[in-house]
């Protein structure tokens, strides 16, 4: 009988099948995005790194179907706040969830459609807890909400052949980003208005009609928002604008007050803190802004 010659020891680990641990991990981590390892700079006598717009832009893809959960008055477990999610919008994919901080947790959707529902809810109550979700943009922080929302657009009397796939969505894109189009608008059996929901920068404005070219030809067709929320840029919250914020107001009257050499005192907002904020006085007086 021939000799054979003998196997080549194996290797740690080999042939034995992965350890369900591993393999969650696996499956939860980021996909890796190829970058080059920079070596630190000098910033103005301070250490630095640099990336391009490019390589700053491919490190968000696998954010892109990611939201903010907010959560003010405390919140459940995050295995509590998942099962909740799964069981009410029947998600088709998974969603890995982490804390940001104490008042916020992310939500990466694997499933894209999972993450325009959970996003056209835009608040709602788990465990008894009040939650209200935003999309995740890279300047995200605790403190700001994000300057994008989902907003239901209408287009009335739009020309019924154009009741169909890409011709809706190319006629959405011209006001932004479309999450989705109406079942009835998509199936062509409500036909009165055409109704889109869209990504939108709260800080651009919408126009009252657009254009639609039909070859040489073409006409304005009129544009309806259904709800559009305000943004403050004062205090970066959703819900009121600037000229409304408690914020603004109470800053435009402290330099008012201190341009007239007076002593202010501020109301610092959740903490309940005080700040004073003391300048020369001419009469000694103190002026307290509510």
């Amino acid at each position: 009988m021939e000799d054979w010659p003998p196997d080549p020891p194996a290797k740690v680990g080999e042939g034995r099948p992965a350890s369900l641990a591993k393999v969650v991990v696996r499956t939860l981590s980021i996909p890796p995005v190829e970058v080059d390892i920079k070596k630190p700079v000098l910033f103005y006598g301070e250490p630095a790194v640099f990336f391009s717009k490019e390589e700053v832009a491919r490190s968000k893809v696998a954010f892109h179907s990611a939201l903010v959960g907010k959560c003010v008055f405390g919140r459940p477990s995050l295995f509590e706040i998942k099962s909740f999610l799964k069981r009410e919008f029947f998600l088709q994919g998974d969603v890995i969830i982490s804390t940001l901080d104490s008042r916020h947790v992310l939500l990466r959707f694997m499933n894209h459609m999972d993450f325009v529902k959970v996003w056209l809810k835009e608040s709602l109550h788990i465990k008894g807890y009040l939650f209200r979700f935003m999309k995740w943009t890279s300047d995200f922080t605790s403190g700001w909400e994000s300057l994008y929302a989902p907003v239901w657009i209408s287009f009335p009397g739009l020309r019924i052949n154009f009741y169909q796939g890409n011709y809706l969505l190319s006629i959405a894109e011209t006001i932004d980003k479309p999450l989705q189009v109406d079942g009835a608008t998509a199936n062509c059996i409500r036909t009165v208005a055409a109704h889109f929901c869209v990504e939108l920068d709260l800080r651009n404005p919408i126009p009252s009609k657009i254009w639609i070219g039909c070859g040489g030809d073409g006409f304005f067709q009129k544009v309806v928002v259904e709800c559009l929320p305000s943004y403050c840029v004062s205090c970066f919250k959703i819900g009121h604008a600037m000229v409304n914020c408690r914020k603004a107001m109470k800053e435009t009257l402290a330099r008012d007050a201190a341009r007239k050499g007076k002593m202010i005192v501020i109301d610092a907002g959740a903490q309940g803190e005080w700040m004073e904020n003391q300048v020369e006085s001419l009469h000694g007086r103190k002026v307290s802004v509510p």
